[in-house]
């Protein structure tokens, strides 16, 4: 982070009367001070910590007196990366204090017992191993328990992106050669079945030669007349018997298609088969678990809870979850933030917890979740929650908000991210400066994702933190809505069903019954902001979708069936954008946006449209006809006259 630091610096030493800098400034030093401080480097902390002062100052001054001071401060960060450069030459003579041994046994102990055999991992650790010099007392080193370590490679993240977005490419390939087998299917049987027209045909063509002959002879009967003499046959009986000949050409043509047919089928599907190990394969390649952090996590949240002087436990759920590694390490200040936060603002004392009735020892848990191609880290903790009067207080102090301001308390809440606000009443070297949660909410929207808080009074303080995976295969359900096609998270539909409209009730909401219960029901498009008119008569599609506690319905104009896409994030542009999961390119080249519906705002939900707007939509022609050419034709027919065609080669179909 220093070289941040240091090109921050330099920008605005270029730059005095450009305050913007220095918000990005203290975001950094405000991180390298917690990783000092973490890191048992106090001395360096306080030295991030008076440097904050210093940039705080600065924005108080004119530019001109900001330049040497600002030269300064480039100064220091070189003594700063010099003393950072020894301290890590130095490591491997360190002697590790009693705190840090267990950690590195318990760590050793904990992977030897999950992993008997290591696996290769995709990076290589970037510091040193932990050990102690101390005299031998014949015990085998921790080194010396493992076993033999494989061979390692350094790659570079940004290689891996780059094989991650070509694979995505080859299963887009692989997705659109298995449309065109299916479309070469369905033509193959339109084949089959004119191929058998036309021999029945053919075959009613030879008996009428056939007849015509017997005729000429039967009129001619004072003549003998031999079958086999060929100069009484025609043209005609020549055309049938050629017409024969090319007929069984052309099955034996169609055999040989679909014997290769079959075997292009195979290798699609083998090489979708593969594609699925491979993502499967390169995912692990990047990944790490959550709880190969969890050592670091617990020492921020003890050496705070020292600092402030309560007793604070640590609680991980779901540390299996793997998560990308690249995106593991910069999630980590964020999460270092919000452990400090939930010590110096949320945990009592020991004693004022136990008069609340609650434990003596506070509490903070982190949960993870993977939702299709979202990582969903919670940081909770059963503190005193936030003190939604100081914030507004302060809010109004700073100038963010007027005294006569109205605001909710969700909006409330998202004011602790505004920088420069901070409840704390002075400024410490663990809070105080209104820095940390600007920083959090910063770096998630630097990834593409987002943050939310949630507080209840003298119960704690929840923090969702949601950050997009790079790729991910997901399962999804493909609808029509409007003039969008959509891919809905195939974990969140618990059932694709057609109601009849007429059972739709109408009241203050339109609502459907779904086994017994009343669910509220909105027309995606509309949701979308799409003013297409929806279907209002006959039967309807649509799902029914849950998460958690929540289910609502949503009605389509159309539901495609189940596919699995390959979902990129859109980036950090349209990480706002309410609902928008992400993206992915269909097998037509369409492109799919992947929808969350539970984070969609709510709208206004489905409703009745009048009947000259229905008037207005195209009128939709079946055409059933067993003739290929006898369908393009109508269809081109009916489409110049305004009529929307959709085509059937059978009753079945």
């Amino acid at each position: 982070m220093l070289p941040q630091l240091e090109q921050s610096l330099r920008q605005w030493q270029q730059q005095p009367e450009d305050g913007s800098q220095a918000a990005q400034l203290l975001r950094v030093l405000h991180t390298l001070k917690g990783s000092a401080r973490m890191a048992g480097h106090d001395d360096l902390g306080t030295e991030f910590h008076d440097a904050e002062a210093e940039v705080g100052a600065l924005l108080q001054q004119s530019p001109n007196r900001r330049a040497p001071a600002i030269a300064a401060l480039l100064h220091r960060v070189d003594s700063w990366i010099f003393a950072l450069t020894q301290t890590a030459d130095a490591l491997p003579g360190l002697t590790p204090t009693n705190e840090y041994r267990a950690i590195a046994e318990l760590a050793v102990s904990t992977q030897l017992a999950a992993q008997p055999q290591p696996q290769p991992q995709a990076f290589e650790a970037s510091a040193p191993p932990l050990h102690d010099p101390a005299p031998d007392t014949g015990a085998p080193p921790l080194a010396a328990s493992t076993e033999k370590r494989l061979p390692m490679l350094r790659v570079r993240a940004d290689r891996l992106a780059q094989f991650a977005d070509t694979g995505a490419e080859i299963w887009s390939s692989n997705a659109r050669l298995r449309e065109v087998l299916q479309e070469q299917r369905r033509s193959f049987s339109d084949l089959s079945d004119d191929l058998g027209r036309l021999r029945a045909q053919l075959r009613e063509l030879e008996i009428e030669a056939e007849s015509r002959v017997l005729a000429r002879a039967g009129q001619g009967a004072t003549t003998d007349f031999d079958p086999l003499e060929f100069d009484r046959y025609t043209r005609l009986h020549e055309l049938t018997r050629m017409m024969a000949e090319s007929i069984t050409d052309v099955v034996g043509v169609q055999r040989n298609l679909a014997g290769q047919m079959e075997r292009l089928t195979t290798s699609a599907s083998e090489q979708l088969r593969d594609l699925r190990r491979q993502q499967s394969e390169l995912q692990a390649l990047r990944s790490q678990p959550l709880h190969s952090v969890e050592a670091r996590l617990r020492h921020v949240l003890r050496q705070a809870a020292r600092e402030v002087g309560c007793e604070v436990e640590l609680v991980l759920r779901d540390g299996s979850v793997e998560i990308e590694r690249v995106l593991l390490d910069r999630l980590l200040g964020p999460l270092e933030h919000l452990l400090r936060n939930s010590v110096v603002h949320g945990i009592e004392q020991a004693q004022r917890r136990l008069s609340l009735g609650k434990p003596g020892r506070g509490r903070v848990m982190i949960s993870a979740a993977l939702t299709g191609n979202e990582l969903q880290l919670i940081v909770q903790d059963d503190g005193r929650g936030l003190d939604l009067q100081r914030i507004r207080q302060r809010a109004v102090e700073v100038g963010l908000l007027q005294a006569g301001d109205d605001l909710d308390e969700r909006a409330l809440s998202a004011l602790i991210f505004a920088p420069g606000l901070s409840t704390a009443a002075e400024v410490t070297a663990l809070s105080g400066r209104g820095i940390g949660m600007d920083a959090v909410r910063a770096e998630l929207h630097a990834l593409g994702g987002q943050i939310d808080v949630e507080s209840e009074a003298g119960h704690g303080c929840r923090f969702t933190l949601r950050a997009p995976m790079g790729l991910a295969s997901v399962l999804v359900v493909l609808v029509r809505a409007g003039r969008w096609r959509i891919g809905l998270p195939a974990d969140l539909v618990k059932q694709a069903l057609q109601i009849d409209a007429a059972t739709i009730r109408s009241d203050t909401q339109q609502q459907i019954e779904w086994q017994g219960t009343l669910l509220p029901l909105r027309h995606l498009g509309q949701t979308l902001g799409d003013i297409t008119a929806p279907i209002t008569t006959g039967r309807i599609p649509v799902v029914v979708l849950s998460d958690g506690d929540k289910t609502i319905a949503l009605q389509l104009d159309a539901i495609e069936g189940q596919r699995e896409l390959i979902v990129k994030h859109p980036g950090p542009q349209l990480s706002r954008v309410p609902g928008l999961s992400g993206a992915s390119v269909l097998a037509d080249g369409a492109i799919a946006l992947i929808i969350h519906p539970f984070r969609l705002p709510e709208t206004t939900p489905a409703m009745a449209w009048s009947t000259s707007l229905v008037s207005e939509q195209l009128t939709t022609v079946l055409v059933v006809d067993d003739s290929l050419t006898v369908r393009r034709a109508s269809q081109r027919l009916l489409e110049r006259h305004g009529y929307a065609v959709a085509l059937a080669r059978d009753g079945v179909e």
